[in-house]
């Protein structure tokens, strides 16, 4: 997992997984995103902070990337609406042990 483009491509020359790190702080930054997106080619993308559905979406709608949602997810609901807009899974550092499948 890397911010950085030059590390993507080192590890894909390498048969590495990757996953490509975006924090997506203003409209701007989807545009950089994507053009990113295509120079190194990351297996994965990480956008955070994760819990903007609509952020999700356009990267979504402007890349074939899975997306991982990742930071400022702390409940259930944070984790549904990123599932909903697009994302395929979410990080989080939130250590809570609570089974989010039983939520309402």
């Amino acid at each position: 997992i890397s911010v950085k483009s030059n590390i993507i491509k080192i590890a894909r020359e390498n048969d590495v997984k990757t996953i490509q790190r975006f924090f997506v702080v203003d409209s701007r930054a989807v545009g950089t995103a994507v053009e990113m997106i295509e120079s190194a080619k990351p297996d994965m993308i990480e956008i955070m902070p994760g819990v903007v559905p609509k952020v999700i979406s356009a990267m979504k709608a402007r890349t074939d990337i899975p997306i991982i949602a990742g930071g400022l997810i702390s409940d259930a609901d944070d984790v549904k609406n990123a599932v909903s807009a697009g994302a395929i899974a979410v990080s989080t550092s939130n250590t809570t042990k609570r089974d989010i499948s039983k939520s309402p």
